[in-house]
């Protein structure tokens, strides 16, 4: 979803049917519904798990889609005059990936519409795929020093410094660590949860984000336990960490799904 105009309460929703097809709903006087993918004339139209979206032009109403087809490929799809789709890995020359869960994207250069897009891979790798002139794809852990970690699910992401295209990743491992991967002038790797002093603590499903105070790096992370608690971990000078929903009375709440 993205508020298109929040001054008239506008939005976009985009979500998978049942059948596999990409749907977006809009309002301007009325909810309206349409098919991007099917109306790019695209041959491969069918999705799994959710897309991600981001604005590209609010003031146009123009936006680029994010999605995984059943056959594993990352997709974008894009509007104009009308709806594109393409293939961002394939076309930074990794035509071979596949991809599992839902991808994360952020808008770095809103003027210019550049972007950068990341996902798991079918051997639950996590890749980073960002255009300039063309596309590129490389695997922000493994660039960190911990290629040997594997992740599943979907990532967050949120850009801390976008003029100087610096961002910060949460991503759960397969062994149920909460990971944040940052970059400087190359990447990091630590566990947020652990620095908490929680290393006993396992997740599951899909970590969110937000960027509370960009101007000094501060961040709050939601996650759900492998036994249904949500969980917040956020920074000051150092990592933190409690219980939303039992810190509001309701300790007995188990939950199912990330976010």
């Amino acid at each position: 979803m993205f508020g298109r105009d929040p001054v008239h309460n506008k939005k976009s929703i985009y979500a998978i049917t049942h059948a596999g097809e990409l749907a977006q709903i809009w309002d301007d006087n009325r909810w309206h519904l349409d098919f991007p993918a099917t109306a790019s004339n695209a041959t491969h139209a069918s999705f799994l798990d959710s897309p991600a979206v981001f604005g590209r032009d609010l003031v146009n109403n123009k936006k680029s889609i994010y999605a995984i087809t059943v056959r594993g490929e990352l997709v974008q799809i894009w509007d104009d005059n009308r709806w594109h789709l393409d293939f961002p890995a394939a076309n930074a020359g990794h035509g071979d990936l596949r991809f599992d869960g839902s991808p994360a994207v952020f808008g770095r250069d809103l003027v210019n519409n550049k972007k950068s897009i990341y996902a798991i891979t079918g051997n639950l790798e996590l890749a980073q795929i960002w255009d300039d002139n063309r596309w590129h794809l490389d695997f922000p852990a493994a660039n960190a020093g911990h290629g040997d970690l594997r992740f599943l699910s979907s990532p967050a992401v949120f850009g801390r410094d976008l003029v100087n295209n610096k961002k910060s990743i949460y991503a759960i491992t397969d062994d149920g660590q909460l990971v944040q991967i940052w970059d400087d002038n190359r990447w990091h790797l630590d566990f947020p949860a652990a620095n908490a002093g929680h290393g006993d603590l396992r997740f599951r499903g899909n970590p969110a984000v937000f960027g509370r105070d960009l101007v000094n790096n501060k961040k709050s992370i939601y996650a759900i336990t492998r036994d249904g608690q949500l969980v917040q971990i956020w920074d000051d000078n150092r990592w933190h960490l409690d219980f939303p929903a039992a810190n509001a009375g309701h300790g007995d709440l188990r939950f199912e799904f990330g976010f």
